[in-house]
């Protein structure tokens, strides 16, 4: 398996006592293309989900990819750092 592309978003409200990370990655296999998340506290993201439920295309998982990246935009996170 290899990482195709992975963004890492954060959310920070001190206000609120949050401090939450959320990472999002393509990940390659042989039989195609995986979106999985790591969420959770910042520095301790253990919670993790998958967006597909089987392989699927390069381009549907950019699509998911994308989606799940612009939610999280919309609900305050911010790019920290993506490869």
């Amino acid at each position: 398996m290899k990482t195709i592309q992975k963004i890492k978003l954060v959310y920070e409200d001190w206000a609120l006592n949050s401090n939450k990370e959320y990472n999002v990655e393509i990940i390659e296999d042989l039989t195609g293309y995986t979106v999985e998340c790591s969420y959770g506290r910042r520095y301790n993201a253990n919670n993790r989900t998958v967006k597909t439920d089987s392989p699927v295309s390069y381009h549907s998982a950019m699509r998911i990819f994308d989606k799940t990246v612009s939610q999280k935009i919309l609900k305050g996170y911010q790019i920290e750092s993506s490869h």
